[in-house]
């Protein structure tokens, strides 16, 4: 037998050992159907107490001629502004990153524990599960004239022969409405006639002992940092594309596990995914293309992308730690290498003791 025919058998057999070790956590337990609000009930239940566990990723990633496998504890002190590698569970940090919010206190998860491949949360609790956040630009009417208004800053500019018109000063009861009218400086002061509601403080109607009414609309979005809008962005789409990568007919959907825990699917979903921890530093042997490089100036991530139509899902127990995370294209084949074919599972275990 010639050699390239022996070093063919010897990969292929790794490559059916490697798989076939993984074969029990792709046969996973299954879920019944459910909706949001059983999903979101669930969360709302869980501790959300701050938790910095010792964590284990066992898992495996076929993409590209590559077989990925990890066997990793993530024991380092966990950092709280930074990546650390390999490092404990890390919660994430506030920020206003997102650029259309204007509060400071929008808990953004950029920074947090993902999983090995795919990038979900590692954890799930009520405090980053889904939330929404008010939008800045918005309109209202003062004593029936209409204004446009920027929350962010208060400012509204001009109502009928009202000048440097600004909101001030809101708070659960009350709002202040501050203006120049025939070259004086006056402002006045209204009480909230509907119910508050923080992610939204300024929408609704406000009166004074006067008669005036100030009527507020402030619209919601989804504050896209949350982990419900993060898996529906993996599963379905991915940073900057649109609609061609989302029809309709493309949904997350949930399920309920047996041992009380929860799962975020996707079927036969069209997207492209990217795979994380795969080789930064690609062996130039198999990848002559690429050419040289020097350790002190690294190559980026190879082709870790994937655009196909594939099958996925993360599971969470019922404490809201991730166990697997898994994804296979619909044409997987492990007998053949293909940029547009893949495998990947991982699994995970958690340590709570210092």
């Amino acid at each position: 037998m010639r050699m390239k025919e022996i070093l063919g058998y010897i990969n292929m057999k790794q490559r059916y050992f490697a798989i076939s070790l993984l074969l029990p956590l792709l046969l996973a337990s299954c879920g019944s159907g459910a909706s949001f609000e059983q999903i979101q009930k669930i969360v709302n239940d869980i501790d959300s107490g701050n938790l910095y566990p010792y964590y284990q990723v066992k898992g495996m990633l076929d993409f590209n001629n590559e077989i990925i496998e990890v066997d990793q504890i993530f024991d380092k002190n966990p950092s709280a502004n930074t990546f650390v590698p390999y490092a404990r569970y890390n919660e994430g940090f506030y920020t206003s990153l997102d650029s259309a919010e204007a509060k400071a206190d929008v808990k953004i998860y950029g920074m947090s524990s993902k999983s090995y491949f795919l990038r979900a949360p590692l954890r799930i609790t009520k405090e980053n599960f889904f939330s929404k956040l008010g939008n800045n630009s918005g309109n209202g009417t003062y004593n029936g004239a209409y204004f446009e208004v920027r929350y962010n800053t208060g400012s509204i500019g001009v109502i009928g022969d009202m000048t440097n018109v600004t909101l001030a000063d809101l708070n659960e009861t009350s709002i202040t409405l501050k203006y120049t009218l025939n070259e004086e400086d006056k402002q006045v002061v209204l009480t909230r006639a509907t119910e508050y509601k923080a992610e939204v403080p300024y929408n609704g109607r406000f009166v004074d002992n006067e008669g005036n009414v100030l009527v507020l609309n402030q619209t919601e979005r989804v504050n896209k940092t949350c982990a419900n809008y993060l898996l529906e962005s993996i599963i379905t789409s991915f940073a900057s594309e649109g609609v061609l990568y989302n029809p309709s007919s493309m949904k997350m959907t949930y399920e309920l596990l047996p041992d009380g825990g929860f799962a975020f699917v996707g079927n036969k979903v069209h997207s492209k995914v990217y795979f994380d921890n795969y080789p930064y530093y690609p062996d130039p042997e198999k990848h002559p293309e690429m050419g040289s490089w020097e350790a002190s100036n690294p190559l980026p991530c190879y082709k870790n992308f994937i655009n196909g139509k594939y099958n996925v899902r993360f599971e969470y127990n019922k404490d809201g730690w991730l166990t697997k995370e898994w994804l296979e294209t619909l044409d997987y084949n492990y007998n053949v290498a293909s940029r547009y074919q893949a495998s990947l599972v991982s699994t995970y275990t958690y340590k709570f003791s210092d």
